[in-house]
């Protein structure tokens, strides 16, 4: 079991890679969806971009590309073709049963460059949907991660002075954005089931 520090007063998890495996599916959607607008990509180069935005993710692909795909209609694309994978999604037990055990006692928040839609079809899947005081998203109005402000916000929203929080994250842009906050992180990749 992950222990947490009895100082700690709120909960801030990530969702993709943190609450359950579904990287995978993202990154073989993403893959295929750029290889559908002629613009090959590998999961290496994907890898880096863990937390980040959808749009954010084609904008960084065209930067580094130099190309000059619509984000939106790459995302989108990207979108349609993993939302019934979404649906059987497998929980990270580490992590959920921090949930679990912490759920009523501390409050909790997802802070997830995800889509709302693709967040709440993984809490749904994993049966958590309800765990939570806040739920924030890509869809809400405020710049993506490694941008600090989606846990600052989470912290805000349940309460609690940020540094008192705990983020849980899996990507090298979520703990870049929860170090920008002053938030301890916890790496969640060591805890993933064989």
């Amino acid at each position: 079991m992950i222990q947490i520090d009895p100082a700690v007063k709120g909960l801030i998890f990530d969702c993709d890679g943190t609450l359950a495996y579904t990287m995978e599916v993202h990154w073989k959607a993403w893959v295929h969806a750029f290889n559908h607008f002629d613009c090959p990509c590998s999961t290496d180069y994907l890898d880096n971009l863990c937390g980040v935005a959808g749009q954010d993710i084609v904008r960084a692909y065209n930067k580094s590309f130099d190309k000059d795909l619509d984000p939106k209609t790459v995302a989108d694309y990207k979108q349609g073709l993993v939302v019934e994978k979404l649906k059987s999604t497998r929980e990270v037990v580490a992590v959920c049963d921090v949930v679990r055990k912490y759920r009523g006692v501390l409050p909790m928040s997802v802070a997830s460059g995800g889509t709302r839609r693709n967040v709440r079809i993984i809490l749904e899947a994993i049966g958590l949907l309800d765990a939570f005081e806040a739920i924030l998203t890509a869809d809400d109005p405020m710049p993506a991660k490694p941008n600090p402000d989606i846990f600052l916000e989470s912290a805000r929203l349940m309460g609690c002075a940020p540094e008192t929080c705990l983020v849980f994250e899996d990507g090298n842009q979520g703990f870049a954005a929860a170090k920008a906050a002053g938030i301890p992180c916890i790496d969640v990749r060591p805890y993933y089931a064989e």
